[in-house]
């Protein structure tokens, strides 16, 4: 059992970022309080093209995409808060290695003796407590909740005990801050500036970096995703009227015309024959969910016939698109500087 909680550990003790601790030879400077994350902290991002796209000549510009601003801006900013999280997370680190030197173990065994074995394992008692202070939140019986809420409870002592081992690291470690804002580099040379040394050893802008790659890729992909399937329902949109323009109806009518009245019969037998093929993924007997299961077939099915019909009408237009996937930065990691003694 505790092998198997040590990844879990580590990443608490290593995610623990909010000490203010003492070194031995003179506080360390306390960092300045965060200001709120801005999306442009990122350094995930680029300027788009003003025109996204034509469709037969019609332009689709950056200011029409505004359905997918919101998500785009908390992803953007998960990635900012990240980094202005990371500088503490480095430091954790490097005392944790620094430590498992030291006593000649791996780190997973510090964390075995300072952490796991001094959580007490939460009780059937203390999940069942917790459940009857929080069930107007837990949509569920105890009973299905019970290992989650136990779980929960195991990692929340788990991180507070996490917390008291990194302050005593930090309490005897030699920590200095540069003062350098925490922020994206601009430029590859930006990559050299050092954030903090401990005990001597320089942390980078670099280092972010490399740790952040992982996030900032994923929050990349996610970005263009909205914007591409955004810009995408647009496309759609232009096309739908240039056809029913072009046949002298609305947009309505052309729909009912090459869509509803295509549509597929959905009734109980098709309902049947799809539970019968994912009752192992569905929840509840079929008498119960058959309407529901119905509605979701027809709704599918009125949306692939749309798609079939966008398609048409897509391989008779002439559409460009000039939005492009984002690609992470690739400077190469600079020489360290010279440690400061």
């Amino acid at each position: 059992m505790r092998a198997k909680l040590l990844p879990v550990v580590l990443a608490i003790l290593v995610l623990f970022s909010i000490l203010q601790a003492q070194t031995t030879s003179k506080p360390t400077p306390s960092p300045t309080p965060a200001a709120p994350a801005k999306a442009d902290d990122c350094g995930c991002d680029v300027p788009l093209p003003e025109v996204l796209a034509t469709v037969n000549g019609v332009k689709i510009t950056r200011q029409q995409l505004t359905a997918s601003q919101a998500r785009i801006k908390e992803l953007q900013e998960e990635v900012s808060n990240a980094r202005k999280r990371e500088l503490d997370l480095q430091i954790n680190s490097r005392l944790l290695d620094e430590e498992a030197k030291k006593r000649g173990v791996a780190t997973g065994k510090i964390l075995d003796e300072e952490v796991i074995a001094k959580v007490a394992e939460p009780t059937d008692a203390e999940a069942s407590a917790f459940f009857e202070q929080n069930k107007d939140r837990i949509p569920a019986d105890f009973a299905k909740v019970k290992k989650e809420i136990i779980d929960y409870l195991r990692n929340q002592r788990q991180s507070e005990q996490a917390g008291l081992f990194a302050n005593r690291l930090r309490a005897a470690a030699q920590i200095k801050l540069s003062g350098i804002a925490v922020s994206p580099p601009a430029s590859e040379a930006d990559l050299a500036r050092v954030f903090a040394t401990v005990n001597g050893k320089n942390i980078t802008s670099a280092d972010v970096e490399d740790t952040l790659k992982p996030l900032v890729t994923s929050v990349q992909d996610q970005v263009y995703a909205l914007r591409k399937s955004e810009m995408d329902v647009k496309i759609n949109d232009v096309l739908l009227v240039q056809e029913a323009t072009k046949r002298t109806t609305s947009t309505k009518a052309l729909l009912e015309a090459e869509v509803l009245a295509k549509l597929p019969a959905i009734g109980e037998a098709q309902a049947q024959k799809f539970y019968d093929e994912n009752k192992e993924r569905l929840n509840g007997d079929f008498a119960s969910i058959k309407v529901q299961l119905i509605e979701y077939l027809q709704a599918k099915a009125k949306s692939d016939q749309e798609q079939v019909f966008v398609q048409r009408l897509r391989s008779a237009a002439t559409v460009r698109i000039f939005l492009t996937p984002l690609i992470p930065p690739r400077w190469s990691k600079p020489d360290p500087p010279k440690n400061t003694p």
